[in-house]
């Protein structure tokens, strides 16, 4: 699907890099990426010069969460909206 080739990207990336070690013992590195599609609301937020933090919320953060969370480690997923634009 060339529309996703930044998620691809960073599943190959992702894919690589197999264990790391932790003082636990090795962890396994995985992830899913969920892509959604409209209109949010970002901005800044916290005391300038000490700590700004970048918050950004709407409908497609919340369909990006929930279209992530149905995938499989090592699977991107649209969600309906997303899907709707290509």
């Amino acid at each position: 699907m060339p529309h996703c080739t930044g998620a691809h990207a960073m599943l190959a990336a992702m894919s690589g890099l197999g264990e790391v070690a932790t003082p636990v013992g090795p962890a396994r590195l995985a992830m899913s990426v969920g892509l959604a599609a409209g209109d949010v609301f970002a901005a800044s937020v916290g005391v300038p010069g000490e700590r700004l933090d970048e918050i950004v919320t709407g409908d497609p953060v919340y369909d990006s969460a929930r279209s992530e969370a149905k995938t499989a480690s090592g699977e991107a997923i649209l969600s309906a909206e997303a899907a709707a634009r290509l």
